[in-house]
């Protein structure tokens, strides 16, 4: 009966006590007393308060999707959930992206713009012109494990992931034309070094520049976490009284011959 008051209350705002009554005679047998129905009338009457899907007797007969979508269920409907998300998928990388289907249109969404609810709804407005009413936080938190529970998984191949992309570009700068001859060119420019024993030394800044050229979007924070992913190290090297932060690598394997290093210089004319 408390979760029937909790239901008339949200169909019926102004007669809920007097419906909740009537509903107990009529499904309660033997129906509860009125010191009983008074109680639960103070409680559910202090506040809005959600159903007690998780307990008995409701926790035997939740039918949570369905409920979702229904006007006064846990959702609220249309009327309080606002647009229900249809079908959640997940993409398995790094990072993880989220496509939920809503309205008849596909949203990406980042896993913290799923999980925080301002984000969600200023994604859903820029989406489909829409603003999703605001819930309290438990309700939101369930709305969404409900869904993230019962998405599709999809693996995602490295080479579309933003590691995978950086190590494609890495590899590019590391085995392109302008590559330094000596240790003191390196600390004076931004080429790689092929230091002729299957390491490549290269300085961070000229890595950055690569792919700022490459139109490659990425996080400063992330170039150190993906540069140690792919199995570079930071070290110190000290020219002319200098120390240069530098990273070393493994030389990438290449399918043709490299091209001739630049000679900075060297060149007679």
């Amino acid at each position: 009966m408390y979760n029937v008051a909790v239901y008339l209350k949200m169909r019926f705002p102004d007669d809920w006590q007097d419906k909740l009554q009537e509903y107990n005679v009529a499904t309660c047998d033997p129906p509860l007393t009125l010191a009983e129905i008074n109680v639960i009338q103070k409680s559910v009457g202090k506040k809005d308060y959600g159903y007690r899907c998780r307990k008995p007797p409701i926790a035997a007969h939740c039918n949570r999707r369905v409920c979702l979508t229904c006007e006064h269920g846990v959702g609220g409907g249309e009327g309080n959930i606002g647009p229900e998300i249809s079908s959640l998928v997940k993409y398995e990388g790094d990072p993880v992206y989220w496509f939920a289907t809503i309205a008849d249109k596909r949203m990406m969404l980042r896993s913290e713009e799923l999980i925080d609810q301002n984000k969600f709804r200023t994604k859903l407005l820029a989406t489909i012109n829409r603003l999703l009413p605001k819930q309290l936080g438990p309700r939101w938190d369930r709305y969404i494990d409900e869904l993230c529970r019962n998405a599709q998984v999809i693996e995602v191949a490295d080479e579309m992931l933003d590691l995978g992309r950086f190590r494609n570009l890495l590899d590019t700068y590391l085995l392109g034309q302008a590559r330094t001859t000596t240790k003191e060119q390196l600390a004076e420019s931004l080429s790689p070094f092929i230091t002729g024993d299957g390491e490549v030394w290269f300085r961070v800044e000229g890595l950055v520049k690569h792919l700022d050229r490459q139109g490659f979007r990425h996080d400063p924070t992330k170039i150190f976490k993906w540069l140690r992913d792919c199995g570079a190290e930071d070290s110190q090297l000290h020219v002319k009284g200098v120390n240069k932060r530098i990273w070393k690598i493994k030389e990438p394997a290449s399918s043709k011959e490299p091209d001739p290093p630049n000679n900075f210089g060297q060149t007679e004319f």
